[in-house]
């Protein structure tokens, strides 16, 4: 019993790095395609936002392509300010779209938009035996 659960443990986490290794994603503001990668690198990954495009009233996207999460794992998107605190979470998704006024809004007096993926289990048993990696997606340095 207890190798089965070992196998189990050892085969999610496995999968997950392969899902990982074949993923990308986009960014998109207004739509314009702002950041198009499948590489973790924050320096890299760092948009500045012009104060026109900001106060435009059109939305942040956001999607996530490659393999989809096996069965009983859900991808959510975490948008954070700069001190790491979640101001909007986007569940059960590989697309996200925010309208500009909302992030205007829930980010009011903010310099930072850092966004993250996680993939996880539903299964709250599950999730506490399985390491879940943040992946950060991008930052958007706001004007």
């Amino acid at each position: 019993m207890y190798m089965k659960k070992l196998l189990l443990l050892a085969l999610s986490v496995l999968s997950v790095l392969y899902m990982n290794a074949q993923d990308s994603w986009k960014v998109k503001l207004n739509n314009k395609v702002i950041l198009a990668t499948g590489q973790i690198d924050d320096n890299a990954n760092t948009r500045k936002v012009k104060l026109s495009e900001w106060k435009k009233n059109g939305f942040l996207e956001v999607a996530y392509s490659g393999e989809k999460p096996q069965p009983g794992w859900v991808r959510t998107f975490y948008f954070l300010d700069e001190t790491g605190n979640e101001i909007i979470v986007k569940d059960n998704t590989s697309k996200a779209k925010i309208s500009l006024k909302t992030l205007r809004k829930s980010f009011a007096g903010k310099k930072k938009i850092d966004i993250y993926t996680i993939v996880r289990p539903t299964d709250p048993e599950v999730a506490m035996r399985v390491r879940i990696r943040r992946v950060h997606l991008c930052s958007l340095e706001l004007p």
